[in-house]
């Protein structure tokens, strides 16, 4: 449970990493670049910990998990648009990964 839990704050961290980057570029806020780069130390930290524990082959796929992540919330924070390959590409990271969990 712990490794699941480590592993869904790592794909939390990267994806909010690159909200902040997002905004920040946009913006050209060094505030939000900071809080971005530092949301990504703390992320990889995680992620440094988790890979000591679990196999490579199952956490880097999960990591896709931030994909899907930051696709959605572009589109709803930025007003991003998603046409419809990239929904089939969120579907097809989501099943995929979803066949691995078991393992996590």
């Amino acid at each position: 449970m712990i490794k699941q839990a480590l592993a869904l704050v790592t794909v939390l961290l990267i994806s909010a990493a690159q909200l902040f980057f997002k905004q920040g570029v946009g913006t050209e806020s060094l505030l939000l670049l900071g809080i971005g780069l530092a949301l990504l130390v703390v992320g990889f930290a995680c992620f440094r910990k988790i890979l000591a524990k679990s196999e490579l082959t199952i956490i880097f796929p999960f990591l896709a998990f931030s994909y899907v992540l930051v696709a959605l919330s572009s589109k709803f924070l930025f007003n991003e648009e998603l046409i419809l390959r990239q929904w089939i590409g969120i579907a097809a990271i989501v099943i995929g990964v979803s066949m691995l969990r078991r393992k996590i």
